[in-house]
């Protein structure tokens, strides 16, 4: 299963959608080639049958990532763009926005937050964003390091 890379390859601003691991291989392969979306999978028969694809070997996701990170580099600007649960765009509000169901903490420490219209998540650069952005800074010089 690759959910937790699925929720990374959002926060580097991809597009992803994750299909478990119930689903049919042929409609998930007719799905990719149709609407044109890269394949991500474990799977090496199903990586086999989609013409454009990522076989994932590694079980762990610090490898998972880096693997991806080296077929797809993130750009700066799009990462942290999308929500990590549904997918969508953020927007960036007002923490002063009554509609928003925020902790008091948030509001008191931070301006803005990022918003998800969809699913009404809210993201803010707190110390999981800067361990988010260590970790794909060390992954981007390991690849440098290591092509």
């Amino acid at each position: 299963m690759l959910g937790r890379l699925c929720r990374w390859i959002r926060i580097l601003g991809f597009s992803a959608e994750y299909v478990s691991g119930g689903d049919d291989d042929r409609i998930i392969a007719e799905k990719a080639e149709s609407s044109g979306l890269i394949l991500v999978t474990r799977d090496v028969l199903l990586s086999a049958r989609v013409k454009d694809s990522l076989l994932i070997h590694s079980l762990e996701i610090d490898g998972q990532l880096t693997e991806f990170m080296k077929r797809f580099h993130p750009v700066d600007s799009l990462m942290f763009t999308r929500c990590t649960v549904c997918n969508s765009h953020l927007r960036r509000v007002s923490t002063t926005d009554p509609a928003l169901k925020l902790p008091p903490m948030i509001r008191d420490r931070f301006r803005e937050v990022e918003w998800c219209n969809r699913c009404s998540k809210a993201y803010w650069e707190g110390t999981h964003y800067e361990q988010m952005k260590r970790k794909i800074s060390m992954i981007l010089e390991s690849e440098h390091a290591n092509p």
